[in-house]
């Protein structure tokens, strides 16, 4: 059976400001679990099934203010989920996972300077735990000339090293996988050129300008 989402969504700005919240309800959810083979406790087989529907919502507010050359973005954003599975430590998947993150971009007459930094804390999403918080920054330096025809941009994702990943996969009574995937900083140098970037000198007769204005 497919899984199927229904979605309701609230959405308000003002200025700067923006708040979405999201309440969604999942009919059969597909998610991998595992189950005794032949009633053998030694052996447990892995397959996907569909699960017991649940609610989940989700609420995010974002500040965008501009302050002369600085353009900071803060935004926070809380999932809740209501999901159910039999696992060792309860049935009840509940704790919800919150995301921050606080962007700086300093448009100066040098270049565009960014610096970005994401926190994600513990919490569920479906039947994953994020068992220890995440934390990342990044950097970004970008560079226009001949009217940004040509351009550099040179971007180091995680500048300390701490966006470290710590899952535990919950599959059911029988099993429990832990993902521990540590972060590796990375600079990456971008250089593009645009061509034929004029305009066309071609001047038509204007034909389709009624055409166009009706649609």
């Amino acid at each position: 059976v497919s899984e199927i989402s229904r979605n309701t969504s609230y959405d308000l700005a003002y200025k700067w400001l923006t708040f979405n919240l999201t309440y969604e309800h999942v009919s059969d959810p597909i998610y991998q679990t595992v189950e005794m083979y032949k009633d053998n406790t030694t052996i447990g087989l892995m397959r996907m099934i569909n699960g017991k529907s649940y609610n989940n919502v989700t609420s995010t507010l974002n500040l965008q203010p501009t302050f002369g050359i600085w353009h900071p973005m803060l935004s926070a954003m809380v999932e809740k989920q209501w999901f159910e599975l039999e696992t060792r430590d309860g049935r009840y998947l509940n704790k919800p996972v919150a995301m921050f993150r606080f962007n700086n971009t300093f448009d100066t007459k040098w270049a565009m300077f960014s610096v970005m930094m994401t926190y994600i804390t513990k919490g569920y999403e479906e039947n994953h735990y994020i068992y220890k918080p995440m934390f990342n920054t990044d950097l970004s330096i970008y560079k226009g000339f001949l009217k940004d025809c040509l351009t550099f941009q040179l971007y180091v994702n995680d500048v300390f090293g701490t966006n470290d990943s710590h899952i535990i996969g919950k599959y059911g009574k029988l099993k429990e996988t832990i993902f521990d995937e540590f972060s590796t900083s990375k600079i990456s140098l971008t250089v593009r050129y645009k061509f034929n970037t004029t305009r066309s000198k071609y001047k038509g007769t204007g034909a389709g300008e009624s055409q166009k204005n009706r649609m």
